[in-house]
């Protein structure tokens, strides 16, 4: 279903399912997949010809590789309700700078070797600066050009909730020449693992490592009325620090 409330103004609701899938000039020949949802909404605004802002609101998403048994097997995405929502940035009136604001409820995602990581509820609000309209045309060598270009995402507010764990960050990140990322977050969490570190495993694992060196360097403060700890996280030379404790290696975005 399309319809046009204004000439700038596009609303669709697409029916699912679709197939999803890429050849090697746009992202490097990605498995294809299958999407499906009980409902899909998005909002477009294209004054004079250039897209301005977009809204994406779906409930009841899944994602599954088309091949079970190919190279994507055991990669499964699902959500109750998703919400994307984009605006061009304030402080770049030329269009290169993105606001963007996500939420997901009842998230969960599975991949290849990946650890278990029990459903969670997130939302956040960034903005990315330097995205020229040739960088978005170009997915597959996206964040290497972005990279070259200056681009930064500096993150808003990040908070995401699972079962009796809280998590909130807020920094600024930047792809690094060897495909990294570095930067430096503020990050706060509460729950179980604050008091005792190793009582979950929150956060597919994260919660206890980061209860443990915040223990040491951190400072007491409070998520939603909830007891927690809170400090610096910093990435650099491939790995993440609190303080001067090594958490681990981070993996190359490309």
């Amino acid at each position: 279903m399309l319809q046009v409330w204004q000439p700038d103004h596009v609303i669709v609701e697409i029916e699912g399912p679709v197939r999803v899938a890429s050849g090697p000039d746009l992202l490097g020949a990605v498995p294809p997949v299958v999407a499906d949802w009980e409902l899909l909404q998005v909002s477009l605004r294209v004054p004079y010809g250039e897209l301005k802002a977009v809204d994406v609101a779906a409930d009841a998403v899944t994602v599954r590789p088309e091949d079970a048994a190919g190279e994507a097997a055991g990669f499964a995405l699902d959500a109750d309700h998703i919400e994307i929502h984009q605006r061009e940035g304030a402080s770049a009136p030329d269009g290169s700078a993105m606001d963007v604001a996500m939420s997901a409820q009842n998230f969960q995602i599975a991949y290849p070797g990946g650890p278990a990581v029990a459903p969670l509820d997130l939302a956040m609000t960034a903005t990315a600066t330097a995205l020229t309209r040739d960088l978005l045309a170009h997915p597959q060598d996206f964040l290497p050009r972005w990279q070259e270009a200056g681009g930064t995402l500096t993150i808003s507010d990040l908070s995401v909730r699972q079962d009796e764990s809280r998590l909130s960050a807020r920094g600024e990140l930047t792809p690094e020449p060897e495909g990294r990322v570095r930067g430096e977050v503020t990050v706060a969490l509460a729950g179980p693992d604050v008091a005792r570190p190793g009582a979950t495993q929150a956060f597919g694992g994260a919660a206890p490592m980061l209860a443990t060196a915040l223990a040491f360097i951190g400072e007491r403060t409070e998520i939603e009325g909830r007891p927690a700890v809170q400090g610096k996280l910093s990435l650099r030379d491939g790995k993440a620090f609190v303080g001067m404790i090594p958490l681990g290696r981070l993996p190359r975005l490309y």
